[in-house]
């Protein structure tokens, strides 16, 4: 057994032996798996991102839009627990659904003004035209 190891046990059961008595509830294995399969969705999706990143910038544009991809990602991951967390306070039992409804219709205007700035350059049969063939 290493010494990193060693640390990490101890602290576990420091920090468990530190925890209330009615914290110490022993959690349905399906909640476990559920978890599991949790993680490994919202870890591929933030993979798939960075894919998506590399396929469409090249050099310093790819690392300015990373950084700003995981800047944007973290305040999501900040911002949004709470959000939901107080939606469901005040709009009991459906709250984190509107939350996450009144998020998605504030993002909603973004990908349409791409998708229509992309077809305005395109001149909609897919061709691509640059904006000095149409001036």
């Amino acid at each position: 057994m290493t010494i990193k190891s060693k640390r990490c046990k101890s602290t576990w059961l420091i920090s468990t032996a530190s925890l209330p008595r009615n914290e110490l509830r022993i959690v349905s294995i399906w909640n476990n798996v559920f978890m599991f399969i949790f993680g490994g969705v919202f870890s591929s999706l933030y993979m798939l991102a960075l894919i998506l990143l590399g396929e469409r910038f090249k050099g310093p544009n790819l690392a300015a839009a990373s950084a700003l991809f995981t800047a944007i990602w973290g305040m999501g991951s900040i911002i949004g627990p709470p959000l939901g967390g107080i939606g469901m306070d005040l709009w009991q039992p459906q709250g984190l659904l509107l939350v996450v409804g009144l998020i998605f219709v504030f993002y909603l205007p973004f990908p349409i003004r791409g998708y229509l700035r992309q077809r305005r350059l395109t001149g909609g049969d897919g061709a691509e035209t640059t904006l000095s063939d149409k001036c």
